[in-house]
């Protein structure tokens, strides 16, 4: 998908398109912009938010540094909708 917009009477609309590849003659796939981008930045949030999704997609790490990368996760999850 590579982001796009357009205008119309004056009116700016983004959308993100999928790109065909190998010659493919199918049309491009056109989904806006605000609605993929938020489903994409909640999909993030949930993962980073679920420690047992973080353990088991992290290198092993110690106790402690688990339990500071499992809080600099929600941490930054948090800062997502900033």
């Amino acid at each position: 998908m590579t982001p796009c917009h357009t205008q119309n009477h004056g009116k700016r609309y983004r959308y993100y398109a999928s790109i065909p590849r190998d010659g493919s003659t199918e049309a491009a796939v056109r989904l806006p912009a605000k609605e993929l981008e938020i489903a994409v930045i909640g999909a993030i949030q949930s993962h980073l938010r679920d420690a047992s999704w973080l353990k088991s997609n992290v290198p092993p790490l110690h106790d402690k540094a688990r339990q500071e990368m499992i809080h600099a996760a929600i941490d930054f999850a948090d800062c997502l909708n900033k």
